[in-house]
């Protein structure tokens, strides 16, 4: 894939991708190498950062919630950021993300007595 160097825009094949925020693991030769947080995903691959050491045309293999595991090359690399392509496409429908955590907002603070205003300003000599 090339990127015109001028307008920045991706060529008009480009597959569309998702948008995503996880987390997988990384395997190399069925042991976990390390996590990757993913940035993006589609159906032929996902982008994503990494603390571990990947090359270019390495062959890993990633664990995706919902989808199972997934094995794929490094298409690129630049400091800690890399592109995979799965060695198959896969189906984002059967992605499975966690339920989102509702938090459910106090309708009054309560705070110690010893943290509330004081009620009487005047001095206590003075009452």
């Amino acid at each position: 894939m090339t990127v015109d160097s001028e307008d920045q825009t991706p060529p008009a094949d480009r597959v569309k991708r998702t948008a995503l925020l996880t987390k997988v693991d990384i395997y190399r030769d069925d042991h976990v190498v390390g996590t990757a947080r993913v940035r993006n995903l589609s159906p032929c691959g996902l982008g994503g950062v990494c603390d571990v050491q990947l090359q270019p045309d390495e062959e890993v293999s990633v664990e995706i919630t919902g989808v199972g595991r997934v094995p794929g090359r490094i298409a690129w690399v630049k400091d800690k950021t890399f592109g995979l392509r799965f060695a198959e496409d896969i189906d984002l429908a059967a992605l499975k993300m966690p339920p989102p955590v509702l938090v459910k907002k106090p309708d009054r603070f309560t705070f110690e007595q010893r943290y509330q205003p004081i009620a009487n300003y005047r001095r206590p000599a003075l009452h």
